[in-house]
């Protein structure tokens, strides 16, 4: 499967293709971290509520999180819980439902075609234990610029099916 990111000035990732599926992000750099407030994907958008919650179709769903940030529970607005999540130590799924949560893990963004956790500057997928380095700094980021990857990570990517690419 390939990806191909494009980021803002700052380093934000603003739109994304997987598997030929494109993402827009609408984000509110006003925050300490930028928050992504909106998702637009094939004519529909999912609206968030950072740490809250998200809607897609007028329908909210709740987070509900641990310590960590990660969520745990989604409710519905009546306050009944639709679904469950539990992770492994290093934030892989166990069991994911479907669809997971736009944040999950940490409260994290989460692609759910690859299962890489989008950590502002890096992605990282929970299953392998890597964080993957996209760019070096955010003018790198912003061009599109790919960094040189290790041959040992390069391999358990390609072993889990995972490749990366940077729009250029």
């Amino acid at each position: 499967m390939t990806s191909s990111y494009q980021y803002n000035g700052w380093g934000d990732k603003v739109q994304q293709t997987v598997g030929g599926q494109t993402s827009t992000f609408t984000l509110d750099i006003g925050t300490v971290l930028t928050e992504v407030l909106a998702v637009e994907q094939g004519g529909s958008t999912i609206h968030m509520l950072p740490g809250l919650g998200e809607a897609s179709n007028g329908d909210w769903r709740y987070y509900h999180t641990d310590p960590l940030g990660s969520v745990r529970l989604l409710s519905n607005g009546t306050g009944q819980i639709t679904n469950r999540f539990s992770y492994t130590p290093f934030g892989a799924p166990e069991a994911p439902p479907t669809p997971l949560p736009f944040a999950s893990f940490t409260g994290e963004p989460t692609e759910a075609a690859t299962g890489l956790l989008y950590l502002r500057a890096r992605h990282y997928h929970p299953a392998l234990g890597l964080a993957l380095f996209l760019g070096l700094g955010s003018a790198s980021r912003a061009q599109g610029t790919a960094l040189p990857m290790n041959t040992q990570v390069h391999q358990k990517l390609k072993g889990a099916g995972l490749l990366l690419a940077l729009s250029p």
